[in-house]
């Protein structure tokens, strides 16, 4: 998932084990986490600018207003 200025690209990956995709972007020297997405709140997302942290955050169910930078959410997410 990209989120974009001008709308969200998102690619298929194709059959793969998370711990598959979790080694292959290490493998390449990018940073990754497994995580839990929970489920989804019928209640409105608090407002927030919208960036690639937010964008994030939507996807797993975050809404913790004060996870705002990507170290922030890396952080949240870990605790």
């Amino acid at each position: 998932m990209n989120p974009l200025s001008n709308g969200t690209q998102i690619s298929l990956l194709g059959y793969a084990c998370p711990d598959e995709i979790i080694t292959a972007f290490r493998h390449v020297g990018y940073d990754a986490l497994a995580v839990q997405r929970r489920a989804p709140v019928q209640s409105i997302m608090p407002l927030s600018p919208y960036s690639c942290v937010e964008a994030v955050k939507r996807v797993l169910g975050i809404r913790d207003r004060w996870v705002m930078t990507p170290w922030q959410l890396r952080k949240y997410i870990e605790n």
